[in-house]
């Protein structure tokens, strides 16, 4: 006998209600709480996916879809980023993906087709995006196969990983909050850990590290000398054109929207520059033809 619409959402919820007590995340009951529904109509193997799924697991799933929107239940992916066109702040998204995989650079934004037309036709604009988008798959998949082809230590792997969630949440703040401004520290602190973390793969004690403090010039003159391929003179430029930590801290007085875009952005590129150092991920050697960084400029 069906089972009517009203009863399997009833068990739904009740299911969700089961697994969220049980300490299941969001991701983890889209997947689990159909099932414990299904387990109670008394169904103990059937198909999952595809063809043959019962008809139940269907209607389960387009409920589901109301209760949580996409983003709620979505894998996601490998690193979250940003590119400020002209002062507009885009999400770039660093897909899953897996295998030879071609990806066209505009259709991980949020940006829509006209503001693609408009910044492709905007040539030092879309050298620049095509830096910052190179720079965030470089740093993305770079931070999964960190320690493959280079040993760096836990405290390499750990620093960049706290680098990470930093990069990110700049990113987060910049395309989603009411208030950017916030993204300044994120991007500051992601700055120094990313550093440090490359004088900790290159040998660098900790006792050492936390000499330098906040001083990010330092710090990248300091790995300048132990990583000789690094574009060092591009990472200190960079790092010296960001405002000082402690200062910025308590300022009230904040940089303005377009500059707090560039000082996001000046993160993710020394992020990236650094993990290049450590990985053979270098998504500009594969492109043809051949690309010259522009952005950020070395000075």
């Amino acid at each position: 006998m069906k089972v009517s619409d009203q009863r399997l959402f009833d068990l739904l919820l009740e299911a969700d209600e089961e697994a969220f007590l049980g300490g299941e995340d969001v991701k983890q009951r889209s997947w689990s709480a159909p099932q414990r529904v299904m387990s109670k109509l008394g169904y103990v193997s059937y198909v999952l996916a595809g063809v043959g799924v019962p008809a139940e697991l269907s209607r389960l799933h387009e409920m589901q879809k109301q209760l949580y929107r996409p983003q709620d239940t979505g894998v996601g992916g490998v690193h979250l980023g940003t590119f400020m066109f002209r002062d507009v702040f885009a999400k770039i998204t660093v897909p899953i993906g897996f295998g030879q995989v071609a990806i066209d650079p505009f259709k991980v934004t949020d940006l829509n087709e006209m503001q693609c037309r408009w910044l492709a036709s905007r040539g030092a604009d879309f050298g620049a995006f095509l830096d910052q988008f190179i720079d965030l798959f470089d740093f993305g998949y770079g931070l999964i196969e960190l320690g493959h082809t280079r040993s760096v230590g836990e405290d390499c792997k750990s620093l960049l990983g706290l680098a990470h969630f930093q990069l990110q949440a700049a990113a987060a703040i910049v395309t989603g909050a009411y208030d950017f401004r916030g993204a300044i520290q994120c991007s500051l602190v992601a700055t120094e850990l990313v550093l440090k973390a490359g004088l900790a793969a290159s040998g660098v004690a900790e006792s050492k590290r936390r000499k330098f403090g906040h001083d990010l010039e330092a710090l990248a003159h300091s790995l300048s000398r132990q990583e000789a391929t690094m574009d060092s003179a591009r990472v200190v430029a960079t790092v010296t054109s960001f405002p000082d930590y402690v200062d910025n801290r308590y300022a009230a007085e904040q940089p303005g929207r377009r500059e707090t875009g560039h000082i996001v952005m000046g993160a993710q590129y020394v992020g990236a520059e650094v993990m290049r150092q450590f990985t053979d991920r270098d998504l500009r050697s594969s492109i043809t033809p051949s690309l010259v960084r522009s952005y950020p400029h070395a000075e």
